[in-house]
Parts: structure tokens; C-alpha cells; sequence
């Protein structure tokens, strides 16, 4: 007669609600195994286990409290890069209107200086043709 067999399925329930199926098998009772050599061994996988969860919480929380750093410091940079964004912006469209002045101004005296020109020498042409 064949030992009788246990099915075992292992299921992990994610945090999404999702359940999987980790292990899936059969155990055979031998002569030799006991119930205690079971539970043991599944007591002492669920402690690895649980000491695994507890360092896979430590090293998730050290992280999200690197990223909030991160974050602050993101914040701070956009800030100043703004900043030194906006001076600049400024300090070139003082430059460019003072040279638009300074071109203004040239403009004009030089019409000034082209009418100048012309008052005198139209009364020179005008005797010169008469």
C-alpha cells in the first residue's frame, strides 16, 4: 500500500489583493516523519520569513525618507534655478533697451545732422541754378 500523500499549496496575498501561489506540492508521510518535524519546519520559514518583512519594511521606509530629501532638495534647486532664470531675463532686457535708446538717439541725430545738411546746401543749388 502507497503512503498516503498530502497536497500543499502555499499562497501569498499581495498588498494589491492579489493572491499567488508560491509552492504547490505533495508531502509523503514517511516512517520517519512526524507532524513535529513539519510544523517545525514551517515555524522556522515563517520566522525567516517575518525577519525578512521586517527588513524589507526598514530598508522601504529608509528609502522613502531618502526620497522626501531628495524632493525637498529638487524644490529648493527649481527655486533658486528660477530665480537666477528671472535676474538674468531682467538684466538682459535692461541691456536691450538701453541700446534701443542709444540706437534711437543715434537715429535721430543723424536726421538731424541729414536736414542740417540739406538746409545748406538747397539754398546753394537753388542760387547755383538761378
Amino acid at each position: 500500500m502507497t503512503p498516503p500523500k498530502v497536497k500543499m499549496v502555499v499562497r501569498e496575498r499581495l498588498e494589491s489583493g492579489v493572491v499567488k501561489v508560491v509552492w504547490s506540492g505533495y508531502l509523503s508521510s514517511s516512517s520517519s516523519a512526524n507532524g513535529f518535524l513539519f510544523v517545525s519546519s514551517l515555524t522556522c520559514s515563517l520566522r525567516d520569513a517575518n525577519i525578512d518583512i521586517v527588513q524589507l519594511r526598514t530598508e522601504l521606509d529608509k528609502a522613502k525618507a531618502d526620497m522626501v530629501g531628495w524632493k525637498d532638495t529638487a524644490t529648493k534647486l527649481d527655486d533658486k534655478w528660477q530665480k537666477e532664470k528671472d535676474d538674468l531675463t531682467e538684466r538682459f532686457l535692461v541691456l536691450y533697451n538701453r541700446v534701443k535708446k542709444d540706437l534711437r538717439n543715434t537715429r535721430k541725430e543723424l536726421l538731424d545732422e541729414k536736414k542740417k545738411k540739406e538746409n545748406r546746401v538747397r539754398p546753394m543749388v537753388e542760387s547755383a541754378l538761378a
